[in-house]
């Protein structure tokens, strides 16, 4: 998996994105807690999926 390909996809500028991952207990919200998934995603153990952070 490509991850910057997957960010490339996301409009960066909206201002209520939302991502819901099938894995995380909470939807993730803004854009600094979705870059945060995917760098978990790359690097396994760094950002656990239960907390919100929202």
């Amino acid at each position: 998996m490509n991850v910057e390909d997957l960010k490339a996809i996301w409009d960066q500028d909206y201002d209520n994105i939302v991502y819901i991952a099938q894995e995380a207990a909470q939807p993730l919200r803004g854009w600094a807690r979705i870059e945060q998934y995917y760098q978990s995603v790359t690097n396994p153990g760094t950002l656990s999926l239960s907390e919100t952070g929202n």
